[in-house]
């Protein structure tokens, strides 16, 4: 009976670590997406990506579209917080563009399946 706990517990570990695998992959393409919206001035598709409560912020957020400041190149993707069982997550986005490098934190939360960004700090 043993040996059957243990493989149970095995499999249910791969299980997570696959399924963190591919939140991981699902949120670095997300952020890849955005940053290329932002400086290439894509309005398109942004209810794919952001919550509606932010896309109706964008307007107002006078650091969300990067316009003349391309070409740009992220240096870095790494995370800052992980909740997998609540699904969120913080990120940090490493950005060199024509005014230098600087840091995007984007808050992501997991919804039906999907992942939608949900706030964005800059820190320029």
């Amino acid at each position: 009976m043993d040996i059957y706990w243990c493989c149970f517990f095995v499999l249910l570990l791969l299980v997570l670590i696959i399924t963190s695998y591919d939140n991981d992959t699902k949120i670095k393409k997300i952020a890849f997406i955005s940053i290329e919206s932002q400086y290439n001035n894509e309005k398109t598709n942004l209810d794919r990506l952001y919550t509606k409560e932010f896309i109706e912020k964008i307007s107002n957020d006078k650091m969300f579209y990067k316009r003349n400041l391309g070409p740009y190149k992220i240096l870095n993707i790494y995370t800052i917080k992980k909740n997998i069982m609540k699904g969120d997550y913080s990120i940090g986005v490493r950005i060199s563009d024509r005014r230098g490098e600087y840091i995007q934190v984007m808050h992501i939360k997991k919804t039906n399946n999907s992942f939608y960004i949900f706030d964005i700090e800059y820190d320029i």
